[in-house]
């Protein structure tokens, strides 16, 4: 399931022009599986991806500057 498709919350009031407020940001949730099928994917990328080139030494420069993130 989605939930809050692009954080909206009230989607559905927006699209049907009865919210009689602005519409707010809401949290937005899917299914664990699909978070587990995006990993999958993103994992199938990288393992082809060409050890060479442009593309890992861009990879480099932005693993250098935003790394730490992930390690926090």
């Amino acid at each position: 399931p989605l939930g809050n498709y692009h954080n909206m919350g009230d989607l559905e009031a927006v699209q049907a022009e009865r919210n009689t407020q602005p519409a707010r940001v809401g949290r937005e949730f899917i299914a664990i599986s699909d978070f587990e099928g995006l990993v999958d994917l993103l994992v199938a990328c990288g393992e082809r991806l060409e050890a060479s080139g442009r593309f890992m030494e861009r990879i480099d420069r932005i693993w250098e500057r935003q790394g730490r993130i992930l390690s926090e």
